[in-house]
């Protein structure tokens, strides 16, 4: 155990007791509150007032630090379905994860909100427009995590950012079949995705005799 005797103040030899003699007892309680914060819990602490000095003395709460170990870095895992297992409530909340990006994803990249559309119809076009960019969008990501980091030359939204600059271009000549390519597809572009297994994603037919 430890004691501290807190005494009145003295002029001549302490002036550092002045504003804690001059405190009640619950200021005190309030104070030692105050600089163990969350902690205080972990200790017992009593304060007895003797004539004209306050006696303070402390020790640790066992029992309350006793409990608090054999929960330490573990919480409670609690779902309103009482029908799943320990083992699903798991693998339900890491799951979480993927929603909140799902949600990031939409409402950033996919520009899903706001949705300035009024009409229902409108509005259910937009979603299932965005919820087929998402599932496009969930897998390119997938495919490129696949790749080591050498074989990847652009990250995410830089591939993006170059795939929407290629353009289609398509032409049909008199007694030929009509023909097509891309614009901006450079050789770099068209490796990682081949690396990524879209190989046939821009497939050209060109004009024979050019």
């Amino acid at each position: 155990m430890t004691y501290i005797k807190i005494k009145r103040y003295n002029s001549q030899n302490s002036r550092f007791e002045l504003d804690i003699v001059e405190l009640k007892k619950q200021e005190i309680e309030s104070k030692i509150a105050e600089i163990a914060g969350e902690y205080l819990k972990f200790f017992k602490i009593y304060i007895k007032k003797e004539k004209m000095n306050y006696n303070l003395k402390w020790e640790y709460n066992e029992e309350e630090i006793f409990q608090s170990e054999a929960f330490d870095g573990k919480y409670i895992l609690y779902s309103s379905d009482t029908t799943l297992t320990a083992s699903e409530v798991v693998r339900e909340y890491l799951g979480k994860d993927f929603v909140e990006k799902t949600f990031y994803s939409l409402k950033s990249h996919l520009n899903i909100a706001p949705v300035r559309h009024w009409k229902n119809h409108r509005i259910r076009g937009i979603f299932f427009v965005s919820m087929i960019a998402l599932w496009l969008r969930v897998v390119y990501n997938h495919k490129l995590n696949q790749l080591s980091k050498n074989e990847r030359i652009y990250d995410f939204d830089e591939l993006i950012r170059r795939l929407r600059r290629v353009e289609y271009v398509e032409i049909e000549v008199e007694n030929e079949e009509k023909c097509y390519w891309y614009l901006n597809l450079n050789d770099k572009i068209a490796s990682q995705l081949k690396k990524m297994g879209f190989k046939k994603l821009f497939e050209e037919k060109r004009i024979s005799h050019l």
